[in-house]
């Protein structure tokens, strides 16, 4: 029995290689993403004393204390991931990376090849309008970044594909002409006489 690979397996395993391969360094900005994790497991607070002025710049100081200055999400989504891996930041960063961006652009991407597919019956044109959307737009440097950004359009994208699939299946109108969305009648220029 001769197994054949899927277009939407083929698109994953190239979407999530190329997030690994491609993986940066992290910056002050991700830093202010991942200092309060680690403070967290460390010490039991949001305080990024330790790495505030040596890590990064995004940070207010309240109380005497200083927290990082982004929104809280991917860093609370970080803390278990952290917990399972080295204790030495550096190394856990891109295995948390990979897991809490990368596997999110590989979800968007299999989602845009659905309804690509669903739309255009090609699966060659859906796997490269998908590829495009998952390694030639802003999805692919996002995801290799420590930001919320990935994880955030990821959820949108599914939201959205998940809508259309539902209003992508072909359907006949009452004048008999095909339309790929239901109880949409085609405009009257392409209607059949």
């Amino acid at each position: 029995m001769t197994r054949r690979f899927t277009p939407e397996g083929i698109l994953a395993l190239v979407t999530l290689v190329s997030v690994a391969f491609f993986r940066t360094e992290p910056s002050h900005n991700e830093w202010a993403h991942w200092a309060p994790a680690v403070s967290w497991l460390r010490s039991g607070s949001w305080a990024i004393d330790a790495w505030a002025d040596r890590e990064t710049i995004d940070w207010s100081e309240y109380g005497g204390h200083r927290y990082s200055n982004k929104a809280p999400g991917l860093s609370m989504l970080a803390v278990p991931v952290l917990a399972a891996l080295p204790d030495d930041p550096k190394r856990a960063f891109p295995v948390a990376n990979l897991l809490l961006n990368g596997l999110p652009a590989v979800a968007m991407a299999v989602a845009l090849f659905r309804v690509a597919r669903s739309l255009v019956p090609d699966d060659r044109v859906a796997f490269v309008t998908a590829g495009a959307g998952a390694l030639a737009t802003m999805s692919l440097p996002f995801a290799t970044a420590f930001y919320q950004h990935q994880p955030v359009a990821s959820a949108c994208a599914e939201r959205v594909t998940s809508r259309s699939l539902v209003i992508a299946a072909p359907e006949r109108t009452p004048s008999g002409t095909r339309t790929r969305f239901p109880n949409v009648a085609p405009p009257s220029s392409l209607r059949r006489k």
